[in-house]
């Protein structure tokens, strides 16, 4: 099992994961954090695109896209996407554990004291890419949407 940690911080384990895997760079991370949040909805390549490389041509998104998915399904194995369907990329949740995901369900069953729990700070507590501003707005709108649900 795949645990990847939004609240409190932003990190991604699984017991043969290496400390210094591309799974663990700036990136592959944030798109995990899109793709994770956005559950259980898929999330399109082109809002990823837009999120992660502004700048860049499309061809270029493209290609930096593909080069990310691809290191988190050589570090994280193949099966932690599901299929790609034309509405986006998804984690598969019965590869990926999310503490995110674990913090609405107990709020959805009523659990408040798990939710406590799951909840171990703020989402993506201490994690920022400067110089992409549409990327640190969405940052800004989760980490204030979970602190309301909190």
């Amino acid at each position: 099992m795949i645990d990847l940690q939004l609240l409190g911080g932003l990190d991604v384990n699984r017991p043969d994961l290496s400390p210094n895997a591309r799974a663990r760079r700036r990136h592959p991370l944030v798109l995990l954090a899109l793709v994770a949040s956005a559950a259980p909805q898929a999330v399109s390549r082109d809002r990823i695109m837009a999120f992660l490389w502004p700048e860049s041509d499309a061809s270029r998104a493209s290609n930096s896209l593909r080069q990310a998915l691809h290191s988190l399904r050589r570090d994280l194995g193949d099966d932690v996407f599901l299929p790609e369907t034309p509405g986006g990329i998804q984690l598969d949740p019965q590869v990926v554990r999310v503490d995110l995901w674990s913090f609405r369900d107990a709020i959805a069953r009523r659990e408040f004291g798990a939710a406590v729990e799951a909840h171990r700070g703020p989402f993506l507590d201490g994690f920022q890419i400067s110089g992409i501003p549409e990327l640190s707005r969405w940052v800004d709108v989760e980490r204030a949407r979970v602190e309301r649900e909190y």
